[in-house]
């Protein structure tokens, strides 16, 4: 799994583990220099985050160029907005292959997905 951009779902309660399999996917895989940019669940709700998320037109703004060639954590995924879900699914599209994408969450995004409160794009 290291070795490949797959992106990757880490489910499961707070203080299980999550950031430190994060971290060491993003060692194992990436090149020396590479970012690993960590972003806590709680800066969702900060006005300038989807800015920094998406960037204009959703081309990817300085998270993503920063964590270009290393990996991108996504902590409490499922409190993003479903306005920045959707600019987000746009953003994958647009930077394909260029980070490893790394969420986590502490809960059932696939019922979240079935109950149409999270986007099916960025869960699939």
């Amino acid at each position: 799994l290291a070795a490949v951009r797959t992106p990757v779902l880490l489910q499961g309660p707070a203080g299980t583990g999550n950031i430190a399999i994060s971290y060491l996917l993003h060692t194992a895989a990436a090149a020396p220099r590479a970012h690993f940019v960590g972003v806590a669940g709680s800066r969702y709700a900060e006005p300038s985050f989807a800015a920094e998320l998406l960037g204009p037109g959703n081309a990817g703004g300085p998270l993503v160029t920063q964590a270009r060639g290393g990996t991108l954590l996504l902590q409490s995924i499922e409190h993003l907005d479903t306005a920045a879900q959707k600019g987000f699914v746009a953003v994958l599209r647009q930077t394909a292959g260029t980070f490893r994408l790394v969420c986590t969450s502490n809960d059932d995004l696939e019922r979240m997905t079935e109950e149409g409160r999270f986007n099916d794009q960025l869960f699939y």
